[in-house]
Parts: structure tokens; C-alpha cells; sequence
């Protein structure tokens, strides 16, 4: 075995995933040689899963994520597909790099450019808004639209807003029997 340069890195980390054949490797990565080569964005993207580090980006959507649930539990049913879709459209248009608006709702995903490391990014990504774990490969599915993403999600959130609807409950609750006490 030799070592190869990071830019024929990249185009076999290309090549490897269009192959229908599942590929495993392990490699020391040099973060530093990735950053000083000339690479494209997608590449970036794709190496930027392998950095597992803690970042400001990573804890300020974490509290977002948070945020959205609390959002989500205090609206009604109808109401929460739109908000789920309005912040998978923010989480698409940052991974394809395009504006938001050029996101259409009802176009299958795989056609608006996601491929399958970018489908682990958005799977994560609705893991730890929603807590909703999503089946092996559905966003790269041929059904698979921001629309019905956004509509399924909205389903699948509920338990996780009942716990929240239920936590506000108690408290509420609590500060009654503190009143009745005092």
C-alpha cells in the first residue's frame, strides 16, 4: 500500500460511493493537508463527517434542536409539518449549499443532490431535533420529499412532545400545590 494525495482522496471517495458495492476503510486522516489542498465543496462536506469534534456551530444546533421540540409542543398538530419542513429546509439548503427558496417541497430528495453521506448528515440532524430515528436509506428513496419527510416527522415527533406537554403539566401542577401550601 501507498499513500495517495488527498485530491486522489477525493475522487475515490467518489468513485466509491456510486458503486452499489458497500466499502469500509479505516486511514489516518491529516486534517491539515485536506484543508491546504484545493477541494471542492462536496469533498469538504464529506470529510467534515469524519471531524467529530465539538464545535460552537455543533452546540448552537443542539440548542435548537431542543428549541424546535418546545416550538413544535406548544402548537397544534396541523400546524407543526410546516414547521418541521422550515428548519429541514435550513438543515437541506446548508448540506446542498443552495438557497433555502431554491428547495422544492415536493421534489424527491435524490434529485435535489442528496447523496448518501449527506442523507447520514440530515439523519443525525433530525435524530437529535426530533429524536426520530429514520429507516436505513429513506431519505435517498424514491417517495422521499421534503414534503412527506416533513409530514412523517411531524408523526413521529409526537411521543417526544407528549414528554414535553407532560413535564409542563407537572410543573404547572407543582406551582399550584406550592400556591394552595403557601
Amino acid at each position: 500500500l501507498r499513500a495517495i494525495a488527498p485530491s486522489e482522496d477525493a475522487a475515490r471517495l467518489g468513485m466509491l460511493l456510486r458503486a452499489a458495492i458497500p466499502q469500509v476503510a479505516v486511514a489516518k486522516l491529516d486534517r491539515g493537508s485536506i484543508a491546504l489542498t484545493r477541494t471542492s465543496e462536496s469533498v469538504r462536506r464529506r470529510f467534515s463527517l469524519l471531524d467529530r469534534g465539538p464545535s460552537a456551530e455543533h452546540a448552537a444546533h443542539r440548542s435548537t434542536a431542543k428549541a424546535l421540540l418546545v416550538l413544535l409542543a406548544e402548537q397544534p398538530p396541523e400546524a407543526r409539518p410546516p414547521m418541521i419542513e422550515a428548519s429541514l429546509r435550513q438543515d437541506l439548503s446548508r448540506l446542498l449549499g443552495v438557497r433555502a427558496t431554491a428547495i422544492e417541497a415536493e421534489r424527491p430528495l435524490a434529485e435535489l443532490g442528496i447523496d448518501s453521506l449527506m442523507s447520514v448528515e440530515l439523519e443525525v440532524a433530525v435524530r437529535e431535533t426530533l429524536g426520530v430515528e429514520l429507516p436505513l436509506g429513506f431519505l435517498v428513496g424514491e417517495k422521499a420529499t421534503l414534503r412527506h419527510l416533513s409530514q412523517r416527522l411531524a408523526h413521529q415527533s409526537q411521543a417526544a412532545i407528549d414528554l414535553i406537554n407532560a413535564d409542563r403539566g407537572s410543573e404547572t401542577s407543582d406551582a399550584v400545590d406550592r400556591t394552595v401550601v403557601a
